[in-house]
């Protein structure tokens, strides 16, 4: 007994108890423990080498096509926002710029105002109210007067519509005497559009140098003033108007003059083929278109 105990080398009493061995009746066991993985398997990864890697162009292509949907999923929104942010800006430009106009317009109103107050101030030169109701009188004359004689079929505008069939006759009557046949007209002769039309212009010619010479007496008004607009614009067209009628009797006088002369010439030379007996050597063609 003894013997046995020493041979197997463990007490009896102390001797462990054998795992039972696994059988099907068993549920579950204990699963192995694994090894942790490495830090640098994850800081530094090893490159893919299998059949299923990409080329780093392809990689590349792919990113930038990921940036682009992204961009182009969000470019109607930011369209929009900007459109919306440049209507706001643009907007208040223009109220400001619309502000700063009308504070321009109301100032330039009011120096205005105090230029023709100004103007009505010197004409009454500090006196009684006469002084510039007669300034105001003066200037209303024109006013009134010189709408009804530039406007169509004013005194004026007949005058010059006369004048006009007048020349357009006179040349149709030169043009006939300087063409080789004879006609109608180049058998008249060249007569002054008569008394009735020269006392006519001579009565505007007067009415105007009238006006011309009331504006005249004017005190001129402040410089800028509408006062001053209103005058200079009546002298301008009161000196028009007047060398428009001038020239028209200077130009009547003229070709009344020539047609006498020429006729006086036409007299002489007839009297003068008559001298020397050569009158019938003209044929059929009258002397005075010799």
């Amino acid at each position: 007994m003894t013997h046995s105990a020493r041979r197997d080398g463990v007490p009896e009493g102390t001797k462990k108890t054998t795992r039972p061995a696994f059988t099907t009746l068993q549920q579950h066991f204990t699963p192995r423990k694994t090894g942790k993985a490495a830090t640098a398997t994850f800081l530094h990864p090893a490159p893919v080498t299998g059949p299923q890697g990409l080329p780093p162009e392809v990689m590349n292509l792919q990113t930038e096509l990921l940036q682009l949907h992204l961009l182009h999923q969000s470019s109607a929104e930011v369209c929009r926002q900007w459109e919306q942010s440049a209507k706001r800006n643009l907007r208040a430009k223009f109220e400001e710029v619309a502000s700063l106009h009308q504070t321009l317009l109301e100032h330039e109103r009011a120096s205005q105002e105090q230029k023709n107050l100004q103007s009505l101030l010197e004409w009454s030169a500090g006196k009684s109210s006469a002084g510039l109701v007669e300034h105001i009188q003066i200037l209303s004359e024109p006013l009134h007067e010189l709408p009804s004689l530039v406007e169509p079929g004013g005194r004026l505008q007949r005058c010059i519509g006369e004048f006009e069939h007048w020349v357009s006759w006179v040349q149709q009557v030169r043009f006939a005497r300087q063409s080789s046949t004879a006609d109608a007209a180049g058998s008249h002769t060249i007569e002054g559009l008569g008394d009735s039309w020269r006392a006519e212009v001579a009565a505007l010619v007067r009415k105007l140098t009238a006006f011309t010479r009331a504006l005249d007496s004017l005190a001129d008004p402040s410089p800028g003033s509408s006062l001053l607009c209103i005058v200079d614009a009546c002298k301008s067209l009161l000196g028009g108007l007047l060398e428009e009628l001038q020239i028209m009797q200077m130009i009547e006088a003229e070709m009344v003059a020539k047609e006498k002369s020429w006729v006086e010439d036409q007299l002489k030379s007839i009297a003068k083929a008559i001298g020397t007996g050569s009158v019938g050597g003209g044929g059929d063609i009258a002397a005075w278109r010799s």
